[in-house]
């Protein structure tokens, strides 16, 4: 069984890398003729395409079992920061912009540091393909952190996206049998999401769908941790 639910995620992951490829393939096919290589653009897809299958890895290892996920108290903020940095030339490059929402008073929340990243790189490389290049808008995509009653919620979303209550359910039902797992709401296959779901379950969080005043996206709760974060 853990073998087959890999398997199904591997099969969106490979639908999702044909996109970068085909578009390097693109820029050297178009460097023959024209003589001018954008190294840039062909950097940078590479670069996005290799942190995803480093995500893919992680929740592989980590579904099979191959590597404990210890929880620690971890800065939900920061490893937003960090995923924005990461990802930052990808959405330049794609029309879209990252902001992170996260107050100082939301705290430590527990999880394993590379999984949280891995997670978070998962959600955000898979809304940058949902959304990038759809209109001449520069598109927003927002990672946001709030502290509710049952720990620190943390998530992404887009005013640009609606996220039907369903979406995920039928990504989860559609894992690896079909190109597009959120067929209506987002091209691709998704692969980063489902990627994202796996490594919060092992760090026994949910990930949910959730509607915002503007848009909509998804999120998971983090259990708390009670250590105060150093100001």
């Amino acid at each position: 069984m853990e073998s087959i639910h890999q398997q199904r995620i591997l099969r969106n992951v490979a639908e999702d890398m044909k996109t970068p490829f085909l578009r390097i393939l693109s820029q050297a096919q178009l460097g023959k003729i024209t003589q001018e290589v954008d190294l840039g653009f062909i950097e940078t897809t590479a670069d996005a395409a290799l942190k995803m299958l480093d995500s893919f890895i992680i929740s592989t290892q980590v579904y099979n079992g191959q590597q404990q996920l210890a929880l620690q108290p971890v800065s939900v903020a920061a490893a937003m920061y960090d995923t924005t940095q990461y990802l930052h030339r990808l959405a330049q490059l794609q029309g879209c912009e990252l902001e992170v929402r996260a107050p100082r008073s939301v705290g430590l929340a527990m999880a394993n540091p590379l999984a949280l990243q891995a997670a978070l790189t998962g959600l955000g490389y898979s809304f940058i393909h949902a959304l990038g290049k759809k209109t001449s808008k520069r598109q927003i995509i927002i990672f946001t952190a709030k502290l509710t009653k049952d720990g620190v919620q943390a998530g992404i979303f887009s005013p640009e996206l609606e996220m039907p209550a369903e979406a995920l359910h039928q990504a989860r039902r559609l894992k690896g049998n079909a190109r597009q797992s959120m067929p209506g709401v987002m091209q691709g296959s998704g692969a980063g999401i489902l990627v994202a779901d796996t490594l919060f379950e092992a760090m026994d969080a949910t990930l949910k769908t959730a509607r915002y005043r503007s848009g909509g996206g998804l999120v998971a709760t983090l259990l708390p941790s009670h250590q105060l974060a150093l100001l």
